[in-house]
């Protein structure tokens, strides 16, 4: 894989390995077309100098990312579109430095998240069909007649 990464899995896991970092991929979702290996992490300030330098991760010092400073509205999407003050606590404590006056405006990624469908009326005002199946709305999962009646819907070619 590129710049010297291993993959190997199996049935319950993916790994990606690279030197001394192993990257396991044992969180399964079940999609319609297959399964998602995903992981959960958790990152600190002296792992993510070391896998970006390629170096072990005892040879890292907090002190070389303290030079970096970012923007609120930067760190606002690089760490998860989470809350201005958590963003100033994560980048602080990934060793970055904020800078001030940058205002944290809505972002169009958090307003997607938070959009709401309107709400769909279960009953109809306008006019019912007079002839059987002869107004279909696109809602139906399954057309189904009547128990009643002694007919079967069928789907013309």
């Amino acid at each position: 894989m590129k710049e010297g990464w291993k993959l190997t899995g199996s049935a319950t896991e993916m790994t990606l390995t690279k030197g001394e970092v192993i990257l396991t991929f044992d969180i399964l979702i079940k999609t319609g077309q297959g399964t998602l290996y995903c992981a959960y992490f958790k990152r600190n300030a002296v792992d993510t100098a070391a896998v970006a330098a390629g170096k072990p991760m005892d040879t890292v010092a907090k002190s070389t990312l303290s030079k970096n400073s970012i923007a609120i509205r930067d760190a606002h999407c690089k760490y998860g579109h989470m809350s201005k003050a958590e963003c100033r606590q994560t980048a602080k404590a990934l060793g970055y430095r904020v800078l001030r006056g940058g205002a944290l405006k809505a972002c169009e990624a958090c307003a997607v998240a938070k959009a709401q469908q309107k709400s769909v009326p279960k009953y109809s005002v306008s006019n019912k069909s007079t002839e059987l199946n002869g107004r279909i709305f696109l809602d139906f999962s399954k057309i189904k007649a009547p128990k009643d009646l002694d007919i079967t819907v069928t789907r013309s070619n």
